[in-house]
């Protein structure tokens, strides 16, 4: 009971902080301005109303006051306020007259922008769209308020071309950045994409934001910047409303991340995600605890009626490594041993494919925060040797995508470092200390393409597998199918993906379940694109279901003799995965962050050999220490039988003459 009575204390203290602006009774001294289209008086009644909301702005000056918008107001061009230190309240409801039934404000056929310069509250208010064109309310960090009354209708609040956006900073074109200044976001009612900071900056800030969500209904949710730049602290308080995407409060914070969840729904929102690269905690009050949870991502602690957990953050534990293969392809990798891993035991394996927007010879992009099944494995309440390697941007881990006509198990994989990556998964393989029925892969996109192509190469070696958006490929679902149907596979995708075509996953789901198969599950998410990998890998239970496969059998080994043709056969399939991963908005804003912060000086326990296979050949069964796995001994083999018959035939050919 002292618990929860210190919880509740403490979120009150949180509340605290967010001092709302309220909402703004009209008095006798307020000025107040009348504006709707056509209107060509002088904004002093609704019978005699501007027709242009700047000039209203220009009779409120400095001091604000009143906007009341009594019928239709279309935005021909964006609005922007002239600066002013008391709050403008932009409503359609004046002295008990609802305009609002009869009115809206409407950016018109294109996306509009209005650009707020001092404290604004919007209420009783409706803005419809015609689900084709959103509203960017810049705040410009000053404090903006979406009171009550307001309606939304007609936006689409998963991008911000299409959503009511409320930035609480700045947007790259219209002002520079200033230090010192912090925003503030209060959200009462009405349907809205949230950004707490900066929108298309590269720069990096020290700035401070404070989110309240108090009702109304939040799509997507960044309590950071979006579209470039990194930076600042947020303070977040939820005591209402309704998510329906995910709350990224990780996205483009730079410093600390705190956040106080009293209340709201949660139940369609599919998760949540703390900061990654900073110090984010969390605190979820007990009746929200069994919706909020199960979501949670990222975050370095969490404070619920259950106490305080803390978690591990993926770039701050893992250690690093270089490998060499057998034709001299460096790969290097990052790895994590839990604690107690050099006394010896037995341990699970779950092996990391990243997808092309990780790229790259840093050795750090594949744990960003975007690769939540790593952030999950690593939190999952079970102890587990993780390794993600890294391809770099010069390649790739799969050219030909499983289920088009040139994807072929039969030969050896096409590129040299998914052939790296598969020794390295074979040499950790050996080590006694991996439990080799319980070898786990996962992957997205072309990581997930990489996923299909080792189960496809080695159907019995794999306990079972995480597939997110793997292939857009299709014709030949059926090589990929037969090699799968004794792995364990669950495998996500999303209906609309533009990247990798959903009808590749569907095509090999129900190929492998026509031929019997009944290990394949398969969740295709309605709505998403092709960037699902933090929503997919929060899906209630899949951790439970990875870790209750367990393989008949040891693994073996997973690296067949290398087939010639295949390291020298063209790649004839057109490669239709772009180069960087999908983003929540258009190509052209790229919301991926490029972290700068220090490498971690983590090194894996200096008796596990294999943290330097480049020093430390990995021995195979046969005695072998060419380095990587005995797939040169048949080779070898091969081409010593082929001169000795060369040599006996030349003997007898002698004799003959």
């Amino acid at each position: 009971m002292k618990r929860i009575l210190a919880f509740i204390i403490a979120a009150a203290a949180i509340s605290s902080l967010f001092c709302v602006v309220p909402a703004q009774a009209a008095t006798v001294d307020e000025k107040v301005v009348f504006v709707r289209d056509g209107g060509s008086g002088d904004g002093s009644s609704a019978d005699s109303p501007l027709g242009d909301i700047h000039k209203a702005y220009n009779i409120l000056g400095d001091e604000g006051g009143r906007i009341v918008i009594c019928g239709t107001y279309t935005m021909k061009t964006a609005i922007t306020e002239p600066v002013h230190s008391g709050v403008v309240t932009v409503t359609q409801n004046y002295n008990d007259i609802d305009y609002r039934e009869n009115g809206y404000i409407t950016p018109g056929a294109s996306g509009k922008r209005y650009i707020l310069n001092g404290p604004t509250v919007f209420e009783d208010i409706k803005f419809i769209s015609n689900g084709k064109s959103g509203l960017l309310i810049i705040a410009h960090y000053n404090h903006v308020t979406a009171g009550e009354g307001v309606i939304c209708e007609g936006f689409v609040n998963t991008l911000v071309n299409t959503a009511i956006t409320i930035l609480g900073g700045c947007q790259v074109g219209l002002a520079p950045l200033h230090e010192g200044e912090s925003g503030h976001i209060t959200v009462k009612s009405g349907s809205f994409l949230i950004a707490g900071m900066n929108r298309q900056f590269t720069t990096s800030h020290t700035k401070m934001t404070k989110i309240e969500i108090m009702g109304g209904e939040i799509g997507k949710f960044y309590s950071g910047n979006i579209n470039g730049g990194k930076g600042g602290d947020a303070e977040v308080i939820i005591s209402g409303g309704k998510f329906t995407e995910s709350v990224a409060a990780d996205y483009g914070i730079g410093g600390d991340l705190n956040v106080a969840i009293i209340g709201g729904d949660f139940s369609e929102c599919p998760s949540i995600t703390g900061a990654s690269g900073g110090n984010s905690e969390i605190t979820v009050s007990e009746k929200c605890e069994a919706q909020v949870i199960p979501l949670l991502s990222g975050f370095r602690k969490i404070t619920s009626s259950k106490g305080v957990t803390a978690n591990l953050i993926p770039e701050e534990v893992f250690g690093s490594g270089s490998f060499t293969d057998s034709k001299g392809t460096v790969l290097p990798y990052r790895v994590y041993y839990p604690e107690g891993y050099e006394k010896g035991g037995s341990y699970p394996l779950f092996f990391y494919f990243h997808g092309n927007g990780s790229r790259g010879t840093d050795n750090k992009s594949q744990l960003a925060s975007n690769h939540a099944l790593v952030s999950k494995a690593l939190n999952c309440g079970t102890d587990m040797v993780i390794v993600a390697p890294q391809c770099p941007k010069t390649s790739m881990w799969v050219q030909n995508y499983p289920g088009g006509p040139n994807f072929n198990p039969d030969k050896n994989p096409e590129t040299p470092y998914l052939c790296a990556a598969i020794e390295l998964l074979d040499s950790l393989v050996k080590d006694e200390r991996i439990d080799d029925t319980r070898i786990y892969l996962g992957g997205g996109s072309n990581g997930a393409a990489a996923c299909w192509s080792v189960i496809s190469r080695n159907p019995r070696a794999v306990a079972a597998a995480m597939i997110q958006a793997g292939t857009g490929a299709t014709g030949a679902a059926n090589r990929v199918a037969e090699r799968c149907l004794t792995t364990p596979i669950w495998t996500f995708h999303g209906d609309v993906d533009s990247t990798l075509s959903v009808e590749g996953t569907r095509q090999i789901v129900k190929a492998i379940q026509d031929m019997g198969g009944t290990l394949i599950k398969y969740t295709e998410m309605p709505g998403y694109d092709h960037n699902i990998w933090v929503d997919s890998a929060n899906h209630p239970g899949l951790y439970q279901w990875l870790l209750s496969n367990v393989r008949e059998g040891a693994a073996g080994c997973f690296v067949k003799a290398y087939d010639k043709a295949a390291d020298t056969e063209p790649v004839t399939e057109p490669v239709t995965e772009p180069v960087t991963e999908p983003v929540t908005e258009p190509v052209t804003e790229p919301v991926t962050e490029v972290t700068t912060e220090k490498e971690p000086d983590v090194t894996a326990p200096a008796t596990i050999p294999v943290t330097d296979p480049v020093t430390t050949p990995v021995t195979d069964p046969a005695g072998n220490t060419e380095g990587g796995s005995g797939i040169l001994l048949p080779i070898s083999i091969g081409a010593l039988a082929v001169a000795i018959f060369v040599l006996v035939a030349a003997i007898v050919k002698t004799k003959k003459k």
